[in-house]
């Protein structure tokens, strides 16, 4: 047995521990390695998926950040959510489309996760986000308006302005703390 076919098989084992030691040392076979966990993720055991996902993070190759996407629409809400983390902490814009689905899901962990991995991606992410303030419900309108307050994109400050008194302090807080973000935040001052 490689080295390499031992560390998958202490990835794929069930030990949590050994399967942590091999996804942080497996990126060191490059592309040979992501090409064996690329088969993993459409295992029908999501712990191995989760596992498969989770040595992914680990790698810069190419192709790796696309087969995270695929793991986005994962059936397992654990896979998606090692998804997420993965795609925060390596932005890339192809993602936001798919990243935009989860804000206001039924899951709020996965919406907060999107939310920050949106943010990690940046003004890239700002039409998709103006999109779903104008017209998603109010949990995703609200995932959306805390993105872009985070994000602090000028783009943004007309949408933010209309967000200001509305019927949500939620909403109005994010708006608020976005625009302060970019200095253009309300000053009240005596007259001298």
């Amino acid at each position: 047995m490689s080295d390499l076919d031992s560390l998958l098989s202490d990835l794929t084992s069930g030990d949590d521990e050994l399967a942590e030691k091999a996804a942080l040392a497996i990126q060191g076979y490059g592309q040979n390695a992501v090409t064996k966990i690329s088969q993993l993720i459409t295992d029908p055991d999501p712990d191995i998926r989760w596992w498969a996902v989770r040595a992914l993070a680990e790698f810069h190759e190419g192709n790796t950040t696309e087969l995270i996407i695929i793991a986005l629409g994962d059936d397992d809400q654990y896979v998606k959510q090692c998804a997420l983390l993965a795609m925060r902490n390596r932005p890339d814009s192809n993602a936001i489309p798919i990243l935009a689905q989860f804000l206001g899901d039924e899951h709020s962990l996965l919406s907060r996760l999107a939310v920050d991995a949106l943010i990690a991606i940046g003004k890239d992410a700002t039409p998709a986000l103006l999109e779903i303030l104008e017209y998603s419900d109010n949990i995703a309108r609200l995932a959306s308006v805390q993105a872009l307050a985070k994000i602090g994109d000028f783009a943004s400050v007309s949408s933010l302005f209309n967000q200001l008194d509305s019927n949500s302090a939620l909403m109005d807080y994010w708006a608020n703390e976005g625009l302060k973000k970019m200095g253009i935040g309300m000053s009240f001052f005596e007259p001298s």
